[in-house]
């Protein structure tokens, strides 16, 4: 195997690490926010968090799928993420930038700074500053493109495990 097969399989070997971790994150979280139970009831902003959190594990799935397009034809099913989130990016951009957000310097003008910390959530959709994530299409997405992650090794990958 040359270094660019070897390379090649580290890669991949990682990208799944991450997507079987980022899965698990999105069902962990979605579990999270359908419950009745607060584990924290001292802390009413438990699914605020939580929401957050599953847009951190839904970017970091899409992020592992990126690595695995770069060798392998997954382009079909994270198109078939980004259609079924397309809110996503969005919703990530204000999260991680909320301080620029919160000063009037965010990308998007459009954002008020004013409604930053208003959520709308309830067990099927998550809304917040004109986004929405439903909750139902961010599982099955989310396993599609898992199982993808998990179907499509590359060459490099099936040569070294046989």
């Amino acid at each position: 195997m040359n270094d660019d097969d070897e390379r090649t399989v580290a890669v991949y070997e990682d990208a799944r690490i991450l997507a079987n971790m980022a899965v698990w994150a999105v069902q962990l979280q979605i579990n999270r926010l359908r419950s009745e139970k607060n584990e924290m009831p001292e802390f009413v902003m438990q699914p605020v968090v939580d929401f957050h959190f599953l847009v951190t594990a839904l970017t970091r799935l899409r992020k592992a799928a990126e690595l695995v397009a770069a060798f392998s034809d997954i382009s079909r099913e994270i198109k078939q993420f980004d259609d079924a989130l397309p809110d996503l990016p969005k919703i990530r951009n204000v999260q991680e930038h909320i301080d620029e957000y919160r000063l009037g310097k965010g990308y998007n003008k459009k954002i008020n700074a004013n409604e930053l910390l208003t959520i709308v959530l309830d067990h099927d959709r998550l809304a917040w500053l004109g986004y929405e994530l439903r909750v139902d299409d961010a599982l099955r997405v989310s396993d599609c493109l898992f199982q993808a992650i998990k179907s499509n090794p590359p060459a490099a990958y099936l040569a070294k495990i046989k």
